[in-house]
């Protein structure tokens, strides 16, 4: 009896027990975004839904040589199933190959028939790059007149000019010469005509005999693992970044990463992962003409049969087949148009009884509506500019009993408009207010109204009444105690400024007069011992001359940036900020020996941004100073400053080598009152004002991270500051 308990209990718990199948993936390359669909499946616990604990292995030379259940494989995949491989193509994650060559746009390289006698970097293994070949041998190139050399995968070759095109990932490269604001051209092969897969998944034929539901399921939650991956591209890339990253990529690069490669991973009709029969033909048809393969092949037997399209053949005469298609348009144009005509007529039908019905509340409605309001509302005919309707907020605020008693007074509201510049008019450069409105609704419109001989402020904003865009509906709202006290505000934070400019005056001075002083007290000394010379002489007044006029451009940059906090709308131009950077910071980086680096990129010579920046590029760079201050002075120091610009948008990056921020203040620096550093040297709300300012004043936004980074080929660590804001042109 005790034998059949514990043989039961034992069954029991085998049943309860562990009931996942461990599965493997084998990576075509090293971790990044372009495998981010199968790690959101497994973050996310889609594979686990279906029971597989799926194993993700990264490539390397070792993890190749073993099995694996499942294997990404580039486009070549073709080409070792027409060579024999016994493999079945699932699906694949990139309708077009990211696979491009890329050249410096200096380099003079147009098309790919520039690149004869030209050296050009592709892999080792022809199947690989079959894309790239392909194009080339479209105009003729190939060994013979093209010097292929091995890859580097660095892109460091291109700029130095140790080759002058790079076979690489659209994803990759390319983002790293944005980042430096090298300037580029792609040669990408589907605008050649080479339009191939790539990234494609697949199984061996007898795992999939033996386990077909097994494989099912993986393929389906690796699809809702990619369908999450780009609708979540943020989170995905952050996934990535925290636990799938030997690369050390930073967040922003696989966000970028993941924004570039969802735009070749749909085909036109938004599917994803979806193979095509003639397009895999046309693919293996290139493959035999570049030598890859010798045998023909009949693409619909690669094909998973839960992926493949329905292949339809008919054995008809070509005359035969357009009849049937006219007829059966024509049949199909003539059920839509009765079905359209029929519907119309029924909704005409109802609407007019409903038009009849609604006609006598609607006007009842919609007043009760308006008076619920506590804004000022008028409605205005768009095309008469006569307003017919208003609610009771402007009779009570202009102390009259209905709109019929206002229009006896006013002809439109417009008529109480105060006219000053900045400020909504009757008419705004022969524009009527209401249709300045609609044109300009993407901006803040404010209007001064007069009542009493006082003035009171309004944000004003009009929108369509209904779809025939015959009458707008204003909403006013008073903000006249808001902007009393804004002013208030403002003013304080005005004399806040002041109060710190000048502490920051005499910080920057006290090093320069101590210089000077020394230099005066020693120059004394000696004319009472009578041991100095007039070179001597003349050397040490040369001395105080320089440190004087470090003094005056110093003073000068404080005087820009009063200015700047005084008049914080004013614009300045990037060249003109990084010159006052310079100038500001050149005593601390003299006295610190700090090594200062930007890129000097002259097509932003004439952009100009907002003053508001100044300050709080200013302030990050003290920051770095600080902290490299609180390092040995035999150790090298370094802050890099970079501009770049991409699409509407300036991103700025400052980063230095102090070593970073500790992991578990990192996602505090930006917290009002928070600082690393004694509350005598500051109540860390500089950062917490500079992110306010940032996002609210310019629309922007600012992040931090601590990365690693390669300096003329020194790895250092250190906190990197990244700014994006639009900009004027």
């Amino acid at each position: 009896m005790k034998k059949i308990v514990l043989l039961c209990i034992f069954l029991f718990s085998t049943l309860l027990g562990e009931t996942t199948q461990k599965v493997s993936v084998q990576l075509s390359w090293l971790n990044q975004f372009q495998f981010a669909g199968y790690y959101m499946a497994k973050e996310k616990g889609y594979y686990n839904d279906v029971g597989l604990d799926v194993e993700i292995k990264e490539y390397s030379e070792k993890s190749m040589k073993t099995n694996s259940d499942f294997t990404i494989r580039k486009s070549s995949a073709l080409i070792d199933k027409m060579n024999g491989s016994d493999i079945v193509i699932l699906g694949t994650s990139y309708q077009h190959s990211p696979m491009v060559l890329m050249v410096l746009e200096k380099s003079g390289v147009n098309t790919p028939k520039d690149l004869f006698g030209k050296k050009v970097m592709v892999t080792s293994d022809a199947k690989d790059s079959a894309s790239v070949l392909a194009m080339l041998n479209s105009f003729q190139l190939d060994a013979s007149n093209v010097n292929f050399i091995p890859h580097s995968f660095n892109v460091q070759d291109l700029i130095d000019g140790k080759t002058d095109a790079m076979a690489c990932y659209i994803s990759n490269e390319p983002l790293q010469l944005d980042k430096l604001g090298i300037k580029y051209k792609i040669l990408q092969p589907k605008d050649y005509g080479f339009d191939f897969y790539d990234d494609l998944l697949t199984v061996n034929t007898i795992f999939l005999q033996k386990n077909p539901k097994l494989v099912r399921d993986f393929y389906e939650a690796t699809l809702k693992g990619w369908q999450y991956a780009y609708t979540h591209i943020e989170e995905s890339a952050r996934v990535t970044y925290e636990k799938y990253n030997s690369q050390n990529k930073t967040l922003y690069d696989l966000i970028e990463e993941g924004e570039v490669l969802k735009k070749i991973s749909y085909d036109n009709d938004g599917n994803f992962g979806i193979l095509d029969y003639a397009k895999l033909s046309e693919m293996g048809s290139v493959f035999k003409v570049l030598g890859l393969v010798k045998s023909d092949f009949n693409a619909k037997d690669f094909i998973y049969k839960y992926n493949a399209p329905p292949i339809i053949s008919l054995s008809l005469d070509i005359h035969i087949k357009i009849i049937i298609a006219i007829i059966i348009m024509a049949i199909l144009l003539i059920i839509v148009l009765v079905a359209y005509y029929t519907r119309t007529l029924k909704r005409e039908i109802v609407q007019k009884e409903i038009a009849q019905k609604e006609a006598l509340l609607k006007n009842d409605f919609l007043q009760k509506i308006l008076d619920s309001m506590g804004n000022i509302v008028v409605v205005t005919n768009v095309k008469t500019h006569v307003m017919i309707m208003a609610n009771n907020e402007l009779f009570r605020f202009f102390e009259i009993e209905n709109i019929e008693q206002f229009k006896s007074k006013y002809e439109c509201i417009c008529d109480l408009f105060v006219e000053k510049e900045g400020y909504l008019q009757k008419n705004n450069n022969g524009i009527h207010w209401v249709d300045y409105l609609q044109e300009n609704s993407d901006q803040v419109n404010k209007v001064l109204m007069m009542k009493d001989e006082q003035e009171y402020l309004y944000f004003v904003y009009a929108k369509f009444l209904d779809e025939t865009n015959t009458n707008a509906i204003a909403v006013f709202t008073n903000i006249t105690d808001l902007k009393a006290m804004d002013d208030r505000v403002a003013n304080d934070m005005k004399v806040k400024a002041l109060s710190e400019m000048i502490t920051n005056i005499a910080h920057h001075w006290r090093q320069p007069l101590s210089l000077i002083s020394t230099f005066a007290s020693t120059m004394s000394l000696k004319f009472e011992m009578d041991t100095i010379d007039k070179d001597e002489l003349y050397k040490y007044s040369e001395k105080i001359v320089k440190i004087t006029n470090d003094i005056s451009l110093m003073l000068d940059t404080f005087n820009h940036k009063i200015e700047s906090n005084l008049e914080i709308h004013e614009e300045i131009s990037l060249k003109d900020l990084v010159l006052s950077l310079q100038s500001y910071f050149k005593s601390d980086f003299e006295i610190s020996n700090i090594m200062f680096h930007f890129n000097d990129d002259n097509s932003w010579d004439n952009t100009f941004i907002s003053k508001i920046l100044f300050d709080s590029i200013q302030e990050i760079i003290q920051n770095s100073v600080e902290a490299l201050q609180h390092l040995p002075d035999e150790n090298f120091k370094l802050i890099v400053f970079n501009i770049n610009k991409k699409r509407k948008n300036i991103i700025f990056t400052i980063y230095d080598n102090a070593g970073g921020v500790s992991e578990k203040n990192i996602d505090k620096i930006f917290e009002p009152y928070f600082t690393t550093y004694h509350q005598s040297k500051g109540k860390g709300l500089g950062l917490y004002f500079i992110k306010n300012k940032i996002n609210i004043s310019l629309n922007g936004d600012i992040y931090v991270q601590n990365k690693s980074f390669i300096y003329e080929n020194q790895k250092y660590k250190g906190l990197e500051t990244t700014i994006k804001i639009g900009y004027v042109s």
